[in-house]
């Protein structure tokens, strides 16, 4: 374990703690700007650099595109009940945990991953592995855009 540790590149730290920042704000009711709201998104579409990094990429990528539409629909459908009210540059939020789950649950898969990659290199190159990273990286991306989704359709009055 502490060979791992000393292996830990220093910029996770301080990336662990910002994320863990925002995701508690999430837990209560706030006012932000639509425009946090629609870069999450980009934080999910973060792990297409591992999806594509795998031997099996194929298998990946296939595990990652419907999970990736499951997690649209859910994110869609959630955000509903989140949203309080919106302006044009702004929405009030309930608190929540699923960005907490979401954030932190794509901050460790990528943070598992490398250190599995570090660690057993032969386990990640299995199909089965490329497949599990695949949908769970698909399902958390995905809720975000759904949830982006839902803001800017509230945002246009439609529902």
């Amino acid at each position: 374990m502490p060979h791992v540790l000393a292996n830990i590149p220093v910029w996770v730290l301080p990336l662990f703690l910002s994320l863990l920042y925002i995701s508690l704000r999430a837990t209560r009711s706030r006012t932000v700007p639509k425009a946090v709201i629609y870069a999450l998104p980009c934080l999910g579409l973060l792990t297409l650099r591992t999806v594509t990094s795998f031997d099996a990429q194929w298998i990946a990528i296939g595990a990652f595109t419907p999970a990736y539409a499951a997690g649209t629909a859910l994110g869609f459908r959630a955000q509903d009940k989140w949203t309080i009210s919106s302006t044009r540059s702004h929405v009030s939020l309930r608190g929540e945990w699923m960005t907490m789950i979401t954030v932190m649950g794509v901050f460790f898969l990528n943070f598992a991953t490398g250190t599995i990659n570090a660690m057993a290199p032969s386990l990640a190159a299995t199909p089965l592995y490329a497949a599990a990273f695949g949908t769970l990286a698909g399902g958390m991306s995905g809720i975000f855009f759904g949830r982006a989704l839902r803001v800017m359709r509230t945002a246009t009055g439609a529902t």
